[in-house]
């Protein structure tokens, strides 16, 4: 009878993942809830700040993998926020997406103030896309929800007038249907 032979054994490399780290900073409290908690059941860790010291202070105590910013907050304006960030040496190339929504007009904004054209429309995408694949539950009804998005960027524009332009944009993309995403011109 041979002799057995005797297993290989390998090294099994052990692979970890790191959850990505998001902080929301938004004032409204409900806003605040619906985005953190679909960001949370995506599995990712969420920070939460409800006015501009408490997110500056958060940016550098947690240093999340992204800074989702409203630009309406109490104790440091979402511009000012922005501004020390950039101008923080372990903050600055943290990613920024600025928010700002008009519930009257059902609406929001997002400029991404470090994104290039074809980062800004993949971003575009990502959200009309996202939006579109979450229903809302009113009394019992699932209704179906459509999103439009309007975008623009440009690091040498000033943040009011990228606004102005991911408006007109959006206008645009309304008018032209429901579920679409348009480009500022």
């Amino acid at each position: 009878m041979g002799a057995l032979k005797s297993p290989t054994v390998r090294p099994i490399a052990r692979v970890v993942q790191s959850i990505p780290s998001i902080l929301v900073a938004e004032d409204s409290r409900s806003q605040r809830a619906l985005v953190v908690g679909l960001l949370r059941s995506e599995g990712l860790e969420v920070h939460e700040a409800a006015d501009g010291r408490v997110a500056l202070d958060l940016c550098r105590i947690a240093q999340p993998d992204l800074l989702l910013l409203d630009l309406a907050l109490p104790r440091l304006q979402g511009w000012e926020v922005l501004a020390r960030v950039r101008s923080d040496s372990k903050l600055r190339t943290m990613p920024v997406i600025v928010m700002t929504a008009d519930t009257e007009a059902d609406t929001v904004t997002a400029v991404l103030p470090d994104a290039g054209p074809s980062r800004a429309a993949e971003a575009a995408e990502a959200l009309r896309t996202a939006g579109a694949n979450q229903p809302v539950v009113i009394d019992g009804l699932t209704v179906p929800v459509t999103v439009s998005v309007g975008w623009a960027c440009g690091s040498d524009i000033a943040p009011d007038r990228l606004i102005e332009l991911a408006d007109a944009a959006l206008y645009q993309a309304k008018k032209g249907g429901r579920n679409r995403v348009r480009a500022a011109s």
